[in-house]
């Protein structure tokens, strides 16, 4: 006896729809929006570990840089970019490069207030090579916060000796001299704390 195989064949019809195309709308006229200034930084973790805020404190969790950090970034750190050393990499505040005569180690040991400084920016290529400041690795620049009057201040306490303290303050005089607004600004930062042995932990 034989055995034949019959193919089957299911064929399944989809109705399909066309719509027609609507009728045009007229857009409204164009609306050119006033432009705006963005300050706040991109990384959203702005709190120091353990001391006060420091420009490191920024770069812990920047994608574009590694921040070698001894313990705490705020204590010690060597800042990396694009696998390079921590000698290679620079770093400036408004239109000063900040070196450290000794060695590159120290060059995120910078005593200026977060709240004074804008959002940083990781300058590589060719971007670092006109404004790197002899990086060869690239550089990260801070540009200066404008002044606002208002200010905060914070506080800290903790077991083995653990407190902190920090206090900004901004005004905005009123009074314009030659045309021009007068403005200052001031912070003042403190940290102290022995650990769980004596001289165990930082002093700033």
């Amino acid at each position: 006896m034989r055995r034949f195989r019959i193919p089957f064949f299911v064929v399944l019809l989809t109705p399909v729809l066309r719509a027609e195309n609507p009728a045009p709308v007229e857009s409204d006229a164009p609306v050119e929006l006033e432009p705006i200034e963005v300050y706040s930084p991109r990384v959203a973790n702005q709190d120091p570990v353990a001391s006060f805020a420091a420009p490191v404190t920024a770069l812990r969790f920047e994608p574009l840089v590694d921040v070698q950090s001894r313990n705490f970034a705020e204590s010690q750190a060597d800042l990396i970019i694009r696998g390079g050393t921590f000698e290679s990499s620079g770093i400036s505040i408004g239109a000063v490069p900040i070196y450290d005569p000794q060695t590159g180690h120290y060059l995120l040991e910078l005593p200026v207030a977060p709240a004074m400084l804008g959002a940083p920016g990781v300058r590589t290529g060719s971007d670092n090579a006109i404004s790197g400041w002899n990086a060869t690795a690239g550089s990260v620049a801070y540009g200066w916060q404008p002044i606002r009057t208002g200010g905060y201040v914070a506080t800290g306490a903790g077991d083995n000796d653990l407190f902190r303290s920090e206090l900004y303050s901004g005004y905005v005089s009123d009074q314009k001299i030659a045309g021009r607004t007068l403005a200052a600004d001031a912070s003042v930062a403190y940290s102290e704390s022995d650990g769980t042995r004596t001289f165990g932990d930082h002093e700033f």
